[in-house]
């Protein structure tokens, strides 16, 4: 069954590719699918997003979730959320047992698809640079989890194309932020397409800074 539903959806994209256990790779990008009772939730999750739980939102086909994301050519690690629990693709089985354990599949992707769409924040080190684009901003201040959300705290500074620029020094982990636009109104990073909901269901930008191996490791020590 799942695997007629993975075809369909190949045939639905109108182009060739080759078969890659657990996948399908396309000229339109790689189908990734998993085998889940229609009422679970499930998320794709990979190295192209640090692991974000609620990044790319898998769509139901009769049991079968599929998602379809270009990546950048390459060897890339991902896997699945499952009612909050991240799992490995069971057609494609983890090449290690520390995979295993942490529920990492792998991918070689053959083609050379457009690069992951995050492009901003720039991240380098602990070193994070954000961007923000607005003729009509005449203030702009950057907020989020890291700044406690204080709206004078991270002042941007205006560029001559007209944009914004603020640069800030974090260490590893995951965070959210906003733009905090001439005092009244905040704004989401269109140069940024992770978005997740805070707890208040507004929709913020996401970003991390480190490995997510390192993450997750100082995360298990905190707990």
């Amino acid at each position: 069954m799942r695997s007629a539903i993975i075809i369909m959806l190949y045939i639905t994209a109108f182009c060739t590719g080759i078969v890659s256990a657990g996948t399908l790779q396309t000229s339109n990008g790689i189908i990734f699918s998993y085998p889940a009772a229609a009422e679970k939730m499930v998320y794709l999750v990979g190295d192209w997003n640090g692991f974000n739980n609620k990044a790319h939102r898998m769509t139901n086909y009769g049991g079968i979730y599929a998602f379809t994301l270009k990546l950048s050519r390459g060897e890339h690690r991902y896997g699945f959320i499952v009612n909050d629990k991240r799992v490995y693709d069971p057609d494609n089985p983890p090449d290690t047992a520390k995979n295993k354990r942490n529920g990492i599949s792998l991918i070689v992707v053959t083609t050379n698809y457009f690069p992951p769409p995050v492009t901003m924040p720039v991240i380098v080190n602990k070193s994070v640079t954000f961007r923000y684009y607005n003729d009509d901003a005449q203030t702009v201040y950057v907020v989020g989890s890291f700044n406690h959300w204080n709206t004078i705290a991270t002042p941007m500074r205006r560029l001559p194309d007209n944009s914004f620029t603020a640069t800030v020094l974090l260490d590893d982990g995951e965070y959210t932020y906003l733009f905090f636009v001439d005092g009244e109104k905040y704004d989401t990073d269109n140069l940024n397409p992770l978005l997740v909901e805070d707890k208040q269901k507004h929709a913020v930008n996401i970003f991390f800074v480190g490995e997510e191996d390192e993450i997750e490791s100082n995360e298990n020590e905190n707990r």
